[in-house]
């Protein structure tokens, strides 16, 4: 780390530190780390960690199927967590985790390239193939993605005129996905706290979602996580419970918000309460626009272990060629940057901040084979689902100070 950016954090914490004060005391930081701490945890020795424990998945649109691997073989071999959280494609397999159904996991990705997730809407149709052909010869002329992308590019503001408004202004339908996630998405089935991350436009912030479960421990209620969190002005944390029948949408919808890729999918209507007023229209979208990995999320809700699954490989800073920039290569250096520039951030001020908070991940050890936006390749899909559960099977690695070996 350069001392620029060194001097920057410690600045940084030095001002976040009395803000975060409230949380830190009634989550009972220890002034100082654990002793061996393992590097590579077997589930025996990562029951010993501090609780409460967290799961923390991070976006990545189609390289979330690398995620859902990683997830199956963490469940596999016995590894166990008080709290998920998660944002877009994180949060619907943080969703799936949260419920045990990680068999059902597998086979949504395994076959999600029939389901026709990118497909466009019917407006854009006649203009979005010859798109497709003429930037991405290669794709092949019938290439949705792409083509859906082309298009927006060009015809952004056309869509919200010919579509109804503001309300339509993605170019790929919404009825494929939306089945996907109202169908396996079910509140009554939720096993495990979960939290997640939409971005609220009208109030243009983030906003978390929090599901009570009807489990009975002591890191398992809404009322010892919430205890945990500071005020969080730019993140409000909308409390949803598995007993109560009447959020069941709420349930499945903001999750699917927090998915809502933007330009590819249209934002998504959420009834939500702000400051105890009643309940109001507000338009979501994906979570990753505000927080990509919802470490700091985590813990605020009081998790002092942390495991971060990422979709995106530790790489060391390389300069791009610009003129390769398409909007799906672009997508792909965002979901790198924001993951990367969030998390040393984040851990750095956690560390300061509670010197107890322990961090570990699992990410793919090289570029994945699917691309941000490749839900339409089979192969590509499957083969980062293999990956994910070989990767995953190997057990989290250490991160952080703690663990730093000249990252």
């Amino acid at each position: 780390m350069d001392v620029s950016r060194s001097t920057f954090f410690r600045g940084l914490a030095a001002t976040a530190a009395p803000l975060l004060a409230p949380a830190t005391a009634s989550a009972e930081c220890a002034p100082t780390p654990p002793d061996n701490l393992p590097n590579n945890p077997s589930p025996e020795e990562w029951d010993t960690l501090p609780r409460p424990r967290a799961l923390v998945l991070a976006g990545g649109v189609a390289l979330g199927c690398y995620q859902a691997g990683v997830l199956s073989a963490l469940n596999a071999r016995g590894y166990e967590f008080d709290l998920i959280c998660g944002t877009s494609i994180g949060a619907i397999n943080g969703a799936m985790a949260a419920q045990g159904k990680y068999d059902a996991l597998i086979t949504i990705w395994r076959t999600i390239a029939s389901k026709d997730i990118t497909a466009i809407k019917p407006v854009f149709q006649p203009i979005a193939h010859p798109f497709a052909r003429r930037y991405e010869p290669d794709a092949g002329l019938f290439n949705r993605t792409r083509a859906g992308v082309y298009t927006y590019a060009m015809l952004g503001a056309i869509a919200s005129f010919v579509n109804g408004g503001a309300k339509q202004i993605a170019v790929c339908e919404r009825g494929p996905s939306d089945d996907i996630v109202q169908q396996n998405v079910r509140l009554e089935d939720v096993k495990t706290p979960f939290a997640y991350v939409g971005t609220n436009l009208n109030l243009e912030r983030p906003e978390a979602f929090y599901v009570v479960t009807s489990k009975e421990h002591q890191y398992n209620s809404y009322e010892y996580f919430a205890k945990n969190s500071r005020a969080h002005t730019d993140m409000p944390l909308h409390e949803i419970s598995v007993t109560n029948e009447t959020q069941r949408d709420l349930f499945w919808q903001s999750v699917r918000a927090s998915g809502a890729f933007p330009l590819a999918f249209d934002p998504i209507e959420l009834m939500v309460s702000e400051n105890g007023r009643p309940a109001k229209p507000y338009y979501f979208c994906d979570g990753g626009i505000t927080a990509n990995t919802p470490l700091s999320l985590a813990f605020e809700l009081g998790a002092r272990t942390l495991l971060t699954v990422y979709v995106n490989p530790r790489k060391a800073p390389s300069e791009k060629d610009t003129k390769t920039f398409t909007l799906p290569s672009l997508a792909d250096s965002i979901v790198g940057t924001l993951s990367t520039r969030q998390i040393t951030k984040d851990i750095f001020l956690i560390e300061q901040i509670c010197p107890s908070a322990v961090f570990y991940e699992i990410r793919p050890l090289d570029d994945l084979p699917v691309g941000t936006f490749s839900f339409d390749d089979n192969a590509a899909v499957n083969c980062s689902v293999d990956i994910g559960l070989k990767e995953g099977a190997a057990g989290p690695v250490g991160a952080g100070s703690r663990f730093r070996t000249g990252e």
